[in-house]
């Protein structure tokens, strides 16, 4: 073989190495990336949790459960008596709401999930890590403190009034 020939399999093999490299890395770059951005997201999901515990949220959130401890053999005597009625859930949830003053309580909790529910759905925050951390406390929560929240829907007037808490709740069951 000629050292032209060589010159050119040589330049030829070296642009293929380059190419080939330029690919391995530009794949290798963008996993990386995406392997931050997943971290990031977990990480500000991980500052909920940080949030959750911090007043405001956690003393609305003790004043809740609280509350709710001190009615839990009514709720339970309630909840296994098979002639219960919707009207008369709805009245036990909204008379112990009113009468430990939890209105304003509950309206802040509501507002925690719906920030985090718009986070998730923001692709800010990690849907899994906020699953794991709050999941079934938001499907919980909604779910007692619905008849509160459908009343507030209509006396607001406002249909969408804690649809990211719904939202949130829903996405998890």
């Amino acid at each position: 073989m000629k050292l032209d020939e060589w010159k050119t399999i040589t330049e030829i093999v070296g642009i293929a190495v380059t190419v080939i490299g330029a690919l391995i890395g530009g794949i290798f770059a963008g996993y990386q990336y995406l392997e931050k951005e997943k971290a990031d997201r977990v990480k500000e999901s991980l500052s909920f949790v940080e949030r959750f515990h911090k007043p405001p949220t956690y003393d609305s959130w003790q004043r809740i459960t609280n509350a709710w401890l001190k009615y839990e053999a009514r709720m339970d005597a309630l909840l296994d008596d098979p002639k219960l009625r919707t009207d008369q859930w709805v009245s036990f949830v909204r008379t112990v709401v009113k009468n430990e003053k939890l209105t304003s309580d509950v309206l802040a909790v509501i507002d925690f999930f719906g920030v985090l529910q718009i986070c998730v759905r923001s692709d800010i925050c990690d849907a899994a890590t906020a699953k794991a951390f709050f999941g079934s406390e938001a499907r919980t929560f909604f779910r007692l403190h619905y008849s509160v929240i459908d009343a507030k829907r209509k006396s607001r007037a406002d249909p969408t009034f804690a649809k990211d808490l719904e939202e949130f709740a829903k996405f998890f069951p």
